[in-house]
């Protein structure tokens, strides 16, 4: 039996320090899962920055394919008043985050994260700590990270997230997209058009998906990732 695209999802493991009795933990899974796998994309991460360039924790945000941006939970604790600085981190539409460095120590937990884009868009904060050196994540940028999780106390102590090989995300719908494109430019679509009856029946519906709305585009990708 083949197995779904869901099915290829990985988990990173939480990387830091727990106290099972204070750290709170939080969650973007719901973000990621079978249903929603296709139906949202990590589009920001803004992280709280408190005394000392303590990292006191991490919220993601997640657009729909509307392109409305809903909120993941609130990862640091809200009851803390030294916030000094959020910091947002935008991801672009027609890019995807990749890369996750965590940066900790045994006594206190992380200390400096590093995030960065396939298009090459970074962001450092925090200071110290060793590198994780997450390679199986990371390695040649050909993971897309969906989902963000973690735990804090005091400041953010553990961090995880939910990530998949691109190839295996967009594996079904790589012509769509090279076609739609193609299709933008006026000579290319009047030539393809002017010709629609020497296509077999499959390429007929493959060229009139891709000059559909961008609504009605983004649902068929969602059916075809499935």
């Amino acid at each position: 039996m083949k197995e779904s695209i869901a099915e290829k999802i990985k988990f990173l493991p939480f990387y830091g320090i727990i106290d099972f009795k204070e750290t709170k933990r939080f969650y973007d899974d719901n973000f990621s899962s079978k249903e929603n796998l296709f139906q949202f994309r990590l589009s920001k991460i803004q992280i709280f920055i408190g005394n000392k360039n303590n990292i006191l924790g991490i919220q993601s945000f997640y657009k729909n394919l509307k392109n409305e941006e809903f909120p993941g939970k609130i990862g640091y604790n809200e009851q803390i008043k030294e916030i000094l600085k959020i910091i947002k981190f935008d991801i672009p539409p027609n890019d995807y985050l990749c890369y996750m460095n965590i940066y900790k120590t045994d006594e206190e937990g992380i200390k400096r994260l590093k995030f960065a884009t396939k298009k090459g868009k970074e962001l450092e904060v925090g200071e110290g700590g060793d590198d994780s050196k997450i390679s199986y994540l990371n390695e040649n940028g050909q993971n897309i990270i969906l989902s963000i999780s973690g735990g804090y106390n005091k400041q953010l102590s553990l961090l995880s997230c939910r990530f998949i090989n691109i190839n295996d995300y967009f594996g079904n719908s790589i012509g769509y997209f090279e076609l739609r494109i193609k299709m933008k430019d006026e000579k290319f679509k009047n030539k393809v058009n002017a010709n629609i009856n020497r296509y077999e029946d499959s390429d007929k519906v493959l060229i009139r998906a891709c000059l559909l709305p961008e609504s009605c585009f983004n649902g068929i990708i969602q059916f075809c990732m499935r």
